[in-house]
């Protein structure tokens, strides 16, 4: 796995000085290590962390390891960016719990299709928003961005997701992409497979 950031994770400790924001390892983890990357792009810096799986002190299968391969989260240098917005209170009530399936399965379709090697990561942050309704009155929304794809995928989602979920999907103007504010990445895009997070510590490709 690797995360990308722009300061390293570290926090102070009075008898080291500094250490490992990983301090306290999962349970599927029986050793982490972190260190920076030689790898930068898009000006931001890699830290790649190093864990040594395990199950109940069992070594893992190659399926299982598969799943934990090391992931490259991509964040670019940009601080703001066109973001897909979906309305999340006016899409088909089957979607509502489940809104990325469909957008993993397209992207699946796509990196296939368009024989895409390289990295990508699409990240999602929640608001409220009144872009949809012409009272303005409020709703909630997601709004996707992406990292490491043209600008022509993220059109082509919208266009597919549009029959999905009625409507109720657009490209919205320019939104502010910093990470403190709280972007979480749902789907990645590495060894021409996609991927999706098992769990805070894993990604399995679907």
């Amino acid at each position: 796995m690797h995360l990308a950031a722009r300061n390293p994770p570290f926090l102070h400790s009075e008898h080291s000085g500094r250490r490992p924001l990983f301090a306290h390892l999962p349970p599927q983890f029986g050793a982490i290590g972190l260190r920076p990357s030689r790898k930068r792009r898009e000006g931001v810096g890699f830290f790649n962390v190093f864990m040594i799986p395990s199950l109940h002190g069992k070594a893992l299968s190659e399926t299982q390891m598969e799943n934990s391969s090391r992931k490259e989260l991509v964040w670019g240098k940009r601080t703001r960016i066109p973001a897909l917005e979906i309305r999340i209170d006016a899409i088909p009530d089957m979607y509502r719990g489940g809104w990325q399936t469909p957008i993993r399965d397209f992207l699946k379709q796509w990196v296939g299709a368009e024989v895409f090697s390289g990295q990508a990561t699409f990240w999602q942050w929640g608001s409220m928003s009144a872009n949809y309704i012409p009272n303005a009155d409020w709703g909630w929304s997601e709004f996707i961005i992406q990292f490491g794809l043209p600008m022509r995928s993220l059109e082509l989602l919208e266009e597919h997701l549009s029959g999905l979920f009625m409507g109720c999907v657009r490209i919205s103007e320019e939104v502010e992409a910093r990470r403190s504010m709280g972007w979480a990445p749902f789907c990645h895009v590495e060894q021409s497979r996609v991927w999706r997070p098992e769990d805070t510590y894993t990604w399995c490709h679907i």
